[in-house]
């Protein structure tokens, strides 16, 4: 790690806004651009930076367990990034089926959406159970729709890679499921 980093997070740890502030200054517009490219909208990626920063500033007391700040961000910017894109593509989904579908409200009924809800909130805690890397590249396969390419190049790992990744997280989401 840089060495002004470490100064930096070492005031930080003991709650110095100014440290937090040299941070933002130093790192604020890198992250935005790696945030954008991921969520591909100007007010999402700048709610991801801040919720990031925001993070930061809420676990300063455990900051002494960063070992490279740098990478620390990015990593938080993408698993967020990422996140609100799976959040909004969710949203936009349930949108469009009203919209697709519109006679199929009328055979709907109140257990249908409880049912509905509680599947989707089962599988959503099943892929919380996954382990980090196959639950990253799952969600950003099947969520946000990304190409294995493109994780790839997200995650810098080889196509390969992630295509048996997430291979191995279907199968485990599929054995914890149980269908």
């Amino acid at each position: 790690m840089d060495s002004s980093d470490s100064i930096v997070l070492g005031l930080l740890s003991m709650g110095s806004e100014k440290a937090l502030s040299k941070i933002i200054m130093r790192y604020n517009d890198d992250l935005f651009r790696y945030a954008f490219s991921i969520v591909k909208d100007r007010e999402m990626a700048e709610e991801v930076v801040s919720d990031v920063f925001i993070q930061l500033w809420n676990q300063k007391r455990r900051i002494k367990e960063i070992l490279h700040l740098k990478r620390y961000l990015v990593t938080s910017i993408r698993n967020r990034a990422l996140s609100a894109l799976s959040k909004q593509k969710l949203e936009l989904c349930s949108e469009e089926e009203v919209h697709v579908f519109p006679t199929y409200s009328d055979f709907r009924t109140l257990e249908d959406d409880v049912i509905s809800k509680e599947f989707y909130e089962f599988v959503m805690n099943q892929i919380e159970g996954l382990p980090d890397r196959c639950k990253e590249v799952l969600v950003m396969a099947k969520i946000t729709g990304l190409k294995q390419a493109e994780i790839a190049e997200i995650l810098s790992i080889s196509p390969k890679t992630v295509e048996n990744t997430l291979s191995r997280a279907l199968k485990k989401l599929h054995e914890m499921v149980g269908s």
